[in-house]
């Protein structure tokens, strides 16, 4: 990989040859091919990574809860730093099924990714905090891997079990966040072996836990429950909503008490969610 013309053995090399707290606007362009190392990126605002595409330059590690004993530090790559964008690129966590396995760690704001794919089975896509923005991404797992007490917004995205599990996303927003994990439009799909009505659009892993489903296509593995009870937490105590879902796993009128009218969605837009930032891969 390189930039601004020098090249490097590894992608950490390459952040690394950045001064920290440097704020300049700097792109480091990956090849295609598979780069097996743990990446923290912390402490550079403005770093843009680019991959070759999103099938052919992977970032990937297979740490797991069980291995190292955190679901926070098995992450293959942990993001810090704000103002990051990402494009092109898959960032995978090859630990299998088992196990909490983070491919994707955020603790930052105004991160955005474009184009990519996230690849596991239990806790792929950690929105741990700050603010995230993902556009014409795919996410893949089994339990729980969108989750996370960021503001998150996936947007045109493909959200796709590979294995049976019990819900897609499970959010832990702080209550004086007004907004968590939103997906809006995209697809929510399944392998032919996953039954249907088996898989939970949500379930609360906080207490005020708040997702937002507007516009979704749903696959026939959504359950008709569409969210349930996690550690305690009622989902009908958190901030569950929904709006116009449509496909063969769209059953609004099974859980009637989340949806919203048209006035109540018209607050879930990239402007508004995100106030004084619009990410550049929205537009």
């Amino acid at each position: 990989m390189a930039h601004e013309g020098a090249d490097f053995d590894s992608v950490q090399a390459a952040i690394d040859s950045i001064p920290s707290g440097s704020s300049t606007r700097i792109r480091i362009d990956i090849g295609a091919g598979t780069y097996i190392e743990k990446l923290v990126i912390e402490n550079r605002r403005n770093l843009c990574l680019v991959g070759a595409s999103a099938e052919s330059t992977v970032l990937g590690y297979d740490d797991a809860n069980a291995t190292i004993g955190s679901t926070s530090g098995s992450a293959s790559v942990h993001v810090s730093a704000d103002d990051f964008s990402a494009a092109n690129l898959t960032i995978q966590n090859s630990y299998g099924s088992g196990s909490q396995a983070v491919a994707l760690r955020t603790t930052g704001d105004r991160q955005q990714f474009l184009g990519c794919r996230f690849v596991g089975y239990q806790d792929t896509l950690y929105t741990h905090s700050g603010t995230q923005y993902f556009r014409d991404c795919y996410v893949q797992g089994n339990v729980d891997y969108v989750f996370g007490g960021a503001t998150a917004i996936l947007q045109d995205c493909e959200v796709r079990n590979v294995e049976a599990g019990s819900a897609v996303a499970a959010p832990n927003t702080d209550a004086s966040v007004p907004y968590g994990i939103i997906f809006l439009g995209g697809e929510f799909t399944a392998v032919a072996s996953i039954s249907q009505d088996s898989v939970a659009l949500g379930r609360p892993w906080g207490a005020a836990g708040a997702a937002a489903y507007l516009n979704v296509t749903l696959g026939a593995h959504i359950s008709s429950a569409g969210f349930v009870m996690m550690s305690g937490n009622d989902p009908l105590n958190a901030r569950f909503r929904e709006h116009e879902s449509s496909g063969p796993g769209a059953n609004p009128a099974a859980h009637a008490t989340y949806q919203m009218d048209g006035s109540e969605a018209a607050d879930y837009t990239v402007e508004n969610v995100f106030s004084s930032w619009v990410p550049s891969y929205s537009e």
